[in-house]
């Protein structure tokens, strides 16, 4: 049997790598809102350039081309969204809600 209590065997059998990243648990409100405006705003931009480009009359590829890019944004937006719904991404709840609602507006733009 061992002689230790769970906390200070727990804190022994850590990785360094898991002490290493501890300083990103908890939410930063100027890092995180700025993910957000270099995610959502090219994001927005592409969309509109993409409308532009088929009411134009500019070829389909390149359109598809804008898509490429729109999708791994995409990607980005449901990575916060998904963190959001884990609470991890902001400390405070209406700022968990106004990003949850954003990233539901970016999944379904119609």
């Amino acid at each position: 049997m061992l002689s230790d209590t769970g906390s200070t065997r727990n804190q022994q059998d850590k990785p360094d790598w898991y002490q290493a990243t501890a300083t990103y648990e908890k939410p930063a409100l100027r890092k995180a809102t700025w993910q957000l405006l270099d995610t959502f705003i090219p994001y927005i931009a592409l969309w509109a350039v993409m409308i532009y480009t088929v009411t134009s009359g500019f070829p389909y590829w390149t359109t598809f081309a804008l898509a490429l890019v729109a999708a791994v944004l995409l990607v980005r937006i449901f990575i916060f969204f998904h963190d959001c719904c884990h609470g991890s991404f902001f400390a405070s709840p209406r700022s968990k809600s106004e990003t949850w609602t954003a990233g539901v507006w970016a999944m379904f733009p119609c």
